[in-house]
């Protein structure tokens, strides 16, 4: 079944009982807020990586915690920390990842290291969930994070680990927009080229069990009446689940626009390493960091 709110993404992991999170450099505040309240819903059991009395100290002082006591594994240097929950986590010590308090770069390369054990001959990519109010449920967004400005075989590898997620969430048939800025086909914006030609491997079979569109303009992936008023027959108008991005600075602006304009909720979550990774910005929310645990959570 479609999971159409975070609410109901942070009760179906708490259903299915608690997943082993490793947390690479772990002190930070706002990290240590959400794992205390994904602890207390019972969605996450958390091996906390970095400087022990420092998160020690947070810990005891966040009320969500309640008293409780998680794992700590004492390694004050974040690099190092990092490697050692990524290589936690390609030993099965751990269902997942998160990133806490060191830059994104030195968290990516111990992940992307092959002695972590994490890459395991799939591509890697980052999906943004976003949740509205006047949206039916929730959108997938991809990639706004890991690929800058990918060739068609790499948005092929995107939008597979994308329907592959909305899959196992419990989509059976994924819709997806392959983004442009409109609708027709032009050698002049190759995002169309790049578009028209994953349709069309779609209507081969390729992504099955998605049905898949492009090129597409944002408003037409989101609207029937905008799909009717261009005279567009459409199967994904008003219904999409996944905005394949053409670039990732338009997946990046477009999520933090719907976040900070519209009041969007918000999660992250990179898809196609051997364990879901929660990478997050240093400006996200516990709230967001929370909605990211449940995803993770429901992927592991």
């Amino acid at each position: 079944m479609t999971i159409r709110t975070f609410d109901e993404a942070i009760d179906k992991a708490a259903g299915r009982g608690p997943k082993r999170v490793a947390v690479a450099a772990a002190e930070d505040p706002m990290v240590i807020e959400a794992l205390g309240q994904a602890a207390r819903r019972g969605l996450i059991s958390p091996v906390l990586v970095g400087e022990a009395r420092a998160i020690r100290g947070l810990v005891s002082a966040e009320p969500a915690w309640n008293g409780r006591e998680p794992v700590v594994v004492d390694s004050p240097d974040p690099r190092e920390a990092a490697r050692m929950a990524a290589e936690m986590t390609g030993r099965g010590e751990a269902d997942m990842l998160m990133k806490g308090h060191l830059p994104t770069g030195d968290f990516l390369r111990a992940v992307l290291e092959p002695s972590a054990g994490l890459r395991r001959g799939r591509f890697l990519s980052h999906i943004a969930v976003v949740g509205l109010p006047s949206y039916g449920k929730l959108l997938f967004v991809t990639d706004g994070g890991l690929n800058v400005d990918p060739d068609l075989e790499r948005k092929a590898a995107i939008l597979r680990n994308a329907v592959d997620a909305l899959v196992r969430l419990g989509t059976p048939q994924p819709r997806a927009a392959c983004l442009t800025a409109a609708e027709q086909v032009s050698p002049d914006i190759p995002a169309t080229v790049h578009a028209a030609a994953l349709a069309e491997r779609a209507a081969r079979g390729e992504f099955s069990p998605a049905v898949v569109e492009g090129p597409v303009a944002l408003d037409v992936a989101l609207s029937p009446e905008a799909a009717a008023i261009k005279g567009l027959a459409s199967r994904i108008a008003g219904e999409t689940d996944i905005l394949l991005a053409p670039y990732m600075e338009v997946a990046n602006i477009l999520v933090k626009g719907l976040i900070y304009l519209a009041g969007a909720r918000a999660a992250g979550v990179v898809v196609g390493a051997a364990a879901p990774v929660v990478m997050l910005s240093r400006a996200d929310t516990p709230d967001t960091r929370l909605n990211s645990l449940a995803i993770g959570a429901l992927l592991a």
